[in-house]
């Protein structure tokens, strides 16, 4: 009886022995699996930084859209009023000189 008992604590520890060598090969593993999750984290955090940046980006173009508009608007006008002033002005040099 003692022998069967030997011979199962040994091919325990056979099988014990065989899982502590594959051991630093799942510790390394692990190891690499936390190095890629950390990573992914920090890759999330600039996709969110990007995300936050275009929407910024996006809002100060339609900014300057609307802005672009505005003067170009006022600059026709102005540019208009100019232009028949510029008319009257030349029409009253010409009607005194003649």
């Amino acid at each position: 009886m003692e022998v069967k008992k030997i011979n199962e604590i040994y091919d325990s520890l056979a099988n014990f022995l065989q899982v502590g060598e594959g051991l630093p090969k799942v510790i390394s593993r692990l190891e690499t699996l936390k190095a890629i999750h950390n990573q992914s984290a920090g890759i999330k955090e600039n996709l969110q930084n990007l995300s936050t940046s275009e929407t910024q980006n996006a809002n100060l173009l339609q900014l300057n859209s609307e802005k672009l508009q505005t003067f170009s608007k006022k600059f026709k006008s102005e540019f208009k009023e100019t232009y028949t002033m510029m008319v009257k002005l030349e029409k009253s040099i010409l009607s005194k000189l003649i």
